[in-house]
């Protein structure tokens, strides 16, 4: 049987949510590292803002792919907040913090 687009669409959605607060994250620091309080402030006031923006487009619009990505990005952010982000089972090139995780 084909593939359900819709499901893969909205899969890959979540997945680019996610990446898009990890991957921010990582250039972030990797330029201002070790991030200072306000750099981090600054950092999580982005997060929230996008996280309202795209919140009120995924209400306004009303399609599960909108939703599928702030659950994404939700998650991108409990990854960096607890820190599982950065770590790594098996990887070839597992990502070493250089400064401790907020």
């Amino acid at each position: 049987p084909p593939p359900d687009w819709r499901a893969v669409e909205q899969e890959a959605r979540r997945l680019i949510g996610t990446k898009c607060v990890v991957n921010y994250y990582y250039v972030f620091r990797s330029v201002a590292s070790p991030l200072s309080a306000g750099q981090r402030f600054r950092f999580w006031r982005y997060q929230a803002f996008e996280l309202l923006r795209l919140g009120a487009s995924a209400i306004r619009r009303r399609q599960m792919g909108d939703f599928m990505d702030v659950c994404g990005r939700l998650q991108g952010i409990w990854s960096v907040l607890t820190g599982r982000a950065y770590r790594t089972t098996g990887s070839a090139n597992p990502v070493i913090p250089d400064a401790p995780e907020p």
